[in-house]
């Protein structure tokens, strides 16, 4: 399965003295707000020392305030909380903490959640619950849901094996900027899985794939230069360039600034 990133997903930033490179008052005054249990200024206290906002990173500090939140059932801390418990950042690795936050966020709408609770569920061998997260997650669009969907299908991993099921989840995954999902449609052509064999389309999304920063596919794109004439290769080429012309590379996401309202 395709591992997670270290991220802090953010939620909607706080004042004008932010922007203007002020952090410590507005820091002063979510610590004040935080100490009387205010959930959203304990998220926001908690995503300063996480970021370096104001303060030293300090991503002890960050799991202590997301807890507190957390413990209130901010989802945002919840997500939060989650990743560094799966990441061991701040806190000591632990994926069954992981789980636990990653559920709760899930269950209340947080599909990102969903799709790192279903990459556990799915490492863990829990299928059934796996798939139930990635479909949810996939619904919502999230392309490593979509992937994670796909595979199930492609190793007939908790679901019957569906190779045409595999190729339309990976498509879908595919088009959300999913490298992972690029490469395993290449295989699916090269060997025939769903598809007819299709060598030409197989190098095709396996050079896609590569400029997507998908490791596995160059050593592919060696093994079917090798049974491709110049001529087939150079439409492979073609169709790919063609093909990320229509889908650009997508840029991170800038992030989402902080809770602007305390006290709510």
């Amino acid at each position: 399965m395709r591992r997670y990133l270290p991220t802090i997903i953010l939620s909607s930033f706080v004042s004008l003295t932010l922007r203007a490179g002020d952090n410590t008052a507005a820091l002063q005054q979510w610590q004040a707000d935080a100490a009387q249990g205010n959930q959203h200024a304990q998220y926001n206290v908690g995503l300063a020392y996480a970021e370096g906002r104001g303060v030293t990173q300090d991503f002890a500090k960050a799991a202590e305030y997301y807890t507190k939140a957390a413990e209130q059932g901010n989802v945002n801390a919840e997500y939060n909380l989650g990743t560094l418990y799966l990441n061991g950042r701040g806190v000591q690795k632990d994926p069954a903490a992981a789980t636990k936050w990653f559920q709760k966020a899930a269950e209340q709408g947080d599909m990102n959640a969903a799709h790192c609770l279903g990459d556990i569920l799915y490492d863990n061998k829990n299928f059934a619950e796996a798939l139930k997260w990635f479909e949810k997650a996939a619904n919502a669009g999230i392309a490593d849901a979509e992937f994670g969907l796909g595979l199930m299908y492609d190793l007939g991993n908790g679901v019957p094996q569906d190779h045409a099921a595999a190729l339309r989840w990976y498509g879908k995954a595919a088009e959300g900027g999913s490298g992972s999902a690029v490469c395993n449609i290449g295989i699916l052509y090269y060997n025939g899985e769903g598809v007819p064999v299709d060598r030409v389309l197989a190098h095709q999304y396996f050079l896609i794939a590569t400029q997507m920063g998908e490791v596995r596919a160059k050593d592919l794109i060696q093994f079917t230069t090798e049974k491709l004439s110049h001529k087939q290769i150079a439409q492979a080429t073609a169709q790919a360039d063609e093909w990320m012309q229509i889908h650009p590379l997508k840029a991170e996401p800038a992030p989402v600034p902080m809770v602007s309202n305390t006290s709510l």
